[in-house]
């Protein structure tokens, strides 16, 4: 299996089709203002032309719209997410649908650095994330799993694309 970066942690509604996805989000319904310094375009590497964009927009007060685009696949797909704070930590749940799959990703915002050009996430990976049966239930398990190293799969940084 490809090695899953928090980059691709946007597409990954594509590329995990349903593997350990959550049914549910952290809130039932967004809480968490828009966080402007997330939007725009974004990349896995820095300085370096986009193969895969990410663009970050605001679809609301409270939402974001990612629209991920492979150029070598002229593949686009267009997700929804929205923010929550657990203990006083970000996550963003990423919300995506297709043939085979649909459901929450989460993936906690570990920092955005002064010029809010990178920002360090960390993806949630635990494999109970599928069981769960309530946004009040996924919440409490994130919370009770948040500090612990195997509940992520990978730590990484995306760069604001020029």
């Amino acid at each position: 299996m490809k090695r899953f970066t928090p980059f691709y942690a946007f597409c990954a509604i594509i590329l995990l089709a349903g593997c350990d996805l959550s049914k549910y989000p952290i809130d039932a319904t967004p809480q968490v203002k828009v966080d402007n310094r997330l939007l725009g375009s974004w990349s896995e590497k820095k300085n370096e032309p986009l193969t895969i964009a990410v663009i970050v927009k605001k679809a609301d007060e409270y939402k974001y719209t990612i629209i991920t685009y492979d150029k070598k696949k002229k593949d686009q797909q267009v997700l929804t997410a929205f923010m929550s704070d657990v203990d006083k930590s970000s996550f963003l749940n990423v919300y995506g649908k297709n043939d085979s799959a649909d459901g929450y990703l989460f993936l906690r915002i570990l920092d955005i650095n002064a010029a809010a050009n990178k920002i360090t996430v960390a993806t949630v990976s635990d494999t109970m994330m599928q069981y769960l049966k309530s946004a009040p239930e996924t919440r409490a398990y994130v919370q009770k799993h948040m500090n612990e190293r195997s509940f992520y799969s990978d730590t990484g940084y995306l760069y604001k694309a020029k």
